[in-house]
C-alpha cells in the first residue's frame, strides 16, 4: 500500500469513528426513543466507533519502530479483532428487540449461538495476543497474518449466517426500512469478510462496519422521529379528546342546571359559544308542515355581536340546500370562508349577519332530521365539529322534553275543545293578580244562550260546534285572556286596559257574537285598581246573569203569543 493510500485509509475509518462517537451522543441525549433499543444502539456505535478509531491509529503507526508504537500496534489490533465480535454481539440483542412475541426472544437457540460464536472470537482475539494464532507483530511493528487468521473470518461469517437466518424468518416484524438496514449491517460485513480473507490491503471489514452503523442509525433515527411525530399527534388527539369529554360534561351539567329547560339549553349555547370562541351559537328547528326553519335559541356573544333570533324566523329550507344534503347524511357542514357560499341563497343572509365562518351539526330524532346546531365565526376548534355532534342528542332530547313539557302544560291548562284557558289557569291567575297594585282592570262573563236546546234538538256535537265557535271569537279578541270556565261559561279579565279600551272590545265581542251567530248573555265590569277582585268578578257575574234573564223574559214573551 502506498503511503497516499494508507493515509487515505486512516482518514476514512477516522471519519467513520468521528461519526459513530457523533451517533453515539446524539443517542444518549434522546429520552423518547424506546430505551432497550437505544442502549443496544448506542454501545453499538460506541464500540464501532472504538473499533474504527484503533484500526486508524493501528494503521498510523504500522512500521513505526519503538516500544510505545508496538505497544500501540497491540492494543489497537486487539481492539480492532474483539470489537468485530462486540459488535456483532451487541447487533445480535438489538435485532432481539424486534424479534420478540409477548416478550419471548424468537429463535432463542440461534440468538444464543451467535453470542456464543462471539465469545469464542473474542477468546482467540485474546489468545492471539499471546500467541500468533490469528495474526502477529514483527520487531518493526508491521503486521502480520498467521496462517489460521481465516478461522477469525470463518466465525464473523458463522455469526451473521446466523444472525441472517433469524431476520429472514421473522422479516414480518421489521418496518421495510429496519429490513433494509439490518440486513445492510449483516450482508455488507459479511461480503467484504470473504474478500478480507484474501487480501489485507485495505480495513474493509472495519469501514463495512461503519458504514452499517452510519446506515443503522439513520434508519433508527427516522424511524424514530416518525414514531415521535405519530406519538405527538396521539397525545394531541388524547388531549383532544379529554378537552371535549370535559366540555362534554360540562354542556350536559349547563342542560340540567335549571328546571327551566329553556334556561338549561341558554346555559348550554353559553358553555358550547365559549368552546369555540364564537359570535353566536344558535339552534334552528324545522316546521315540516311548512318546510321552513326557526330559531329558537341563540346566545351571542356580548354587547358588539348583533343578535339575529327575530330576523331569521320562517327562513325556507331550501335557502341552506347545500347544508341540508349534509344534514340529512348526518353529516356536519363547515364554511371556511364566506366565499363557499357565493352563488347559493344563503350568501346575502349570511353576509348580511356578518359571518364569514360556520360550523353546523343536524339535530337527529329517530333517523329524521328535526334541526340544526351552529356557531358564527368561531375562531377555536372550528374544524372540528366532535363537541357539537357529541351534544346534539341531548339538545335534540330536551327540545324533546321541551315540547313534550308543553303539552303536559296544556293538558293542564288548556280546555281540549276549545283551546282556552281552563278553569285551573283561571284560578292561578287570579291569584297572582292579587298581587298586583294599582292597575286598571275589567272583567267579562259570558254565558251561552240556548245551549241545552241546540243539544236536544240536534245533538252534543251540535253544541260542541256552537261552544268551539263562541271560543274561537273570544279568542280572537282577547287572546291570551280569556277562560273556559264551564260547559258554556267564559270569563275574560283584562290587566292594565283602559276604561275606553275595555269598552271598545267589549262592545267588539257583542258584534262579533252576532255576526257568528252566537247568542250570548255578556257582563262586563271595569274598575281603576285591582283591588277587591272578587267585588269586581261578583259584579260582572252579576250583570251577565241580569242579560241572561232578560233575554230569558225576552223568549217567553216571544213563546205567549204563540199559546
Amino acid at each position: 500500500m502506498s503511503e497516499q493510500e494508507r493515509i487515505m485509509n486512516v482518514a476514512l475509518l477516522l471519519w467513520g469513528g468521528c461519526f459513530c462517537l457523533t451517533a453515539a451522543f446524539c443517542l444518549s441525549m434522546g429520552n423518547d426513543h424506546n430505551r432497550e433499543k437505544r442502549n443496544w444502539l448506542l454501545w453499538m456505535e460506541l464500540s464501532a466507533a472504538a473499533l474504527l478509531c484503533c484500526d486508524a491509529a493501528a494503521w498510523f503507526v504500522q512500521g513505526t519502530p519503538g516500544e510505545a508504537s508496538h505497544l500501540i500496534m497491540v492494543a489497537t489490533n486487539f481492539v480492532v479483532y474483539a470489537g468485530l465480535y462486540l459488535v456483532l454481539f451487541l447487533f445480535n440483542h438489538y435485532v432481539g428487540c424486534y424479534l420478540r412475541e409477548d416478550g419471548r426472544l424468537c429463535a432463542p437457540k440461534r440468538s444464543r449461538a451467535v453470542d456464543i460464536t462471539c465469545a469464542v472470537g473474542i477468546g482467540l482475539v485474546f489468545v492471539s495476543q499471546f500467541s500468533p494464532l490469528l495474526y502477529y507483530i514483527d520487531a518493526q511493528n508491521i503486521y502480520h497474518r498467521s496462517d489460521t487468521f481465516p478461522l477469525s473470518m470463518v466465525l464473523l461469517l458463522i455469526g451473521m449466517g446466523t444472525e441472517t437466518t433469524m431476520m429472514a424468518q421473522f422479516y414480518q416484524k421489521l418496518t421495510m426500512g429496519r429490513r433494509i438496514a439490518m440486513f445492510g449491517c449483516v450482508v455488507l460485513p459479511l461480503s467484504v469478510a470473504a474478500c478480507q480473507v484474501f487480501q489485507d490491503d485495505i480495513s474493509l471489514i472495519s469501514l463495512s462496519v461503519g458504514a452499517s452503523m452510519i446506515l443503522l442509525f439513520v434508519v433508527a433515527t427516522s424511524a424514530q422521529n416518525r414514531e415521535l411525530a405519530v406519538s405527538e399527534r396521539t397525545k394531541e388527539q388524547i388531549r383532544q379528546r379529554l378537552e371535549i369529554a370535559t366540555m362534554l360534561n360540562s354542556c350536559v351539567g349547563k342542560l340540567n342546571s335549571d328546571t327551566d329547560i329553556d334556561v338549561g339549553i341558554n346555559n348550554l349555547l353559553a358553555t358550547v359559544n365559549g368552546y369555540f370562541q364564537a359570535d353566536r351559537t344558535y339552534v334552528f328547528e324545522i316546521d315540516p308542515d311548512r318546510d321552513v326553519l326557526i330559531n329558537t335559541f341563540e346566545y351571542i356573544c356580548g354587547q358588539e355581536v348583533s343578535a339575529q333570533m327575530d330576523n331569521l324566523q320562517e327562513v325556507p329550507v331550501s335557502v341552506i340546500e347545500v347544508w341540508m344534503q349534509n344534514f340529512r347524511q348526518g353529516r356536519s357542514y363547515y364554511m371556511s370562508d364566506l366565499e363557499q357560499e357565493r352563488g347559493q341563497p344563503s350568501y346575502e343572509m349570511l353576509k348580511a349577519q356578518q359571518v364569514w365562518r360556520l360550523l353546523a351539526v343536524p339535530l337527529m330524532k329517530g333517523g329524521a332530521m328535526v334541526g340544526f346546531l351552529g356557531v358564527d365565526n368561531p375562531r377555536a376548534h372550528y374544524d372540528d365539529a366532535t363537541l357539537l355532534a357529541s351534544i346534539q342528542f341531548f339538545v335534540t332530547n330536551s327540545l324533546d322534553r321541551k315540547k313534550q313539557q308543553a303539552y303536559l302544560e296544556k293538558l293542564s291548562y288548556r280546555d281540549m275543545l276549545t283551546g282556552l284557558y281552563n278553569r285551573n289557569r283561571y284560578i292561578e291567575r287570579l291569584e297572582a293578580y292579587k298581587q298586583v297594585q294599582d292597575q286598571q282592570i275589567g272583567a267579562i262573563y259570558i254565558d251561552l244562550n240556548g245551549l241545552k236546546k241546540v243539544n236536544d234538538e240536534q245533538g252534543h256535537r251540535a253544541g260542541d260546534e256552537l261552544i268551539v265557535r263562541a271560543a274561537g271569537t273570544i279568542a280572537g279578541i282577547f287572546a291570551e285572556d280569556a277562560y273556559r270556565v264551564g260547559g258554556d261559561e267564559f270569563v275574560v279579565i283584562l290587566l292594565d286596559v283602559s276604561r275606553e279600551d275595555f269598552a271598545r272590545k267589549t262592545e267588539q265581542l257583542r258584534r262579533q257574537m252576532q255576526e257568528n251567530s252566537v247568542d250570548a248573555s255578556i257582563g262586563g265590569v271595569w274598575q281603576a285598581s285591582t283591588e277587591n277582585l272578587e267585588n269586581l268578578l261578583r259584579r260582572a257575574d252579576e250583570n251577565m246573569y241580569r242579560e241572561k234573564k232578560r233575554y230569558y223574559s225576552q223568549a217567553d214573551a216571544a213563546r205567549k203569543p204563540e199559546s
